[in-house]
């Protein structure tokens, strides 16, 4: 293979859970107009949650190899994922095959990959990133030669997620005296209410995408459907009939 044509092959690797607020139709646009992708994986833990499932029929169509990576409760984190470390792990099976390709991109903003990155410039291939502009780490963005910002994809925020919402705080209130929610507690609720929540997915009646549960919360409440307080450095919420009773 001459040296031209390694240039112009590129290895696509996709955080499929990290991108979930992405258009990803748009991501392998990005992607295939910096070559021709001979290598192109999607990790992820495709067994739960809609997203992910739709991910995984959008990536198949889209001719991306599926690495299914599973994950397992992580207390109230969350879920642990496999996926970033089997993302590096075949990143470096892959820097050891020779003469693969000319350009590496990986899409995710997460500061984890900054070693990975910086592995893929010292062996001479270019390194790219693709990420979401509210997602990406500042450290990571400054590590590869390129960053491609994507803007997320949001939607308004159907009526039937706020009321979740609602039904979150009350199974909370019920199960302690103080009739006020820990927005960290509520927001791991309805986690558990949905399979899957992500408020990134969602925008404000302005059209602006929610970057934070703050935000959230703020527009829930704006609307009627909670009461938020402060507690120190905190976030209180309670159902509107629980405010009305304390106040």
């Amino acid at each position: 293979m001459c040296e031209r044509d390694k240039r112009e092959e590129v290895v696509l690797l996709i955080d499929v859970a990290n991108c979930r607020n992405l258009d990803l139709r748009k991501l392998l646009d990005v992607a295939r107009q910096r070559g021709r992708l001979v290598v192109a994986r999607g990790y992820g833990n495709y067994a739960t949650g809609r997203y992910m499932g739709e991910a995984a029929r959008e990536l198949f169509l889209e001719a991306v190899q599926l690495i299914h990576c599973p994950a397992w409760p992580n207390g109230p984190n969350g879920w642990k994922s496999t996926a970033d470390e089997t993302l590096m792990s075949d990143a470096g099976r892959l820097l050891s095959t020779r003469d693969l390709a000319g350009k590496f991109i990986i899409a995710s903003g997460d500061g984890h990959y900054i070693p990975l990155i910086r592995e893929i410039k010292r062996r001479d291939i270019e390194a790219v990133v693709i990420a979401g502009r509210a997602q990406i780490n500042f450290a990571l963005r400054q590590a590869a030669d390129e960053c491609v910002l994507l803007p997320p994809v949001a939607t308004p925020v159907p009526e039937t997620i706020f009321q979740t919402l609602v039904d979150a705080v009350r199974i909370l209130e019920s199960t302690q005296s103080v009739k006020a929610v820990h927005s960290g507690r509520v927001k791991q609720k309805m986690i558990n209410l949905l399979d899957e929540f992500d408020e990134t997915r969602y925008r404000d009646r302005r059209s602006r995408p929610f970057k934070k549960f703050s935000e959230f919360l703020r527009e829930a409440q704006s609307q009627g459907f909670i009461c938020l307080t402060r507690q120190d450095n905190d976030i209180l919420v309670s159902t509107v009939a629980e405010y009305s009773q304390a106040a």
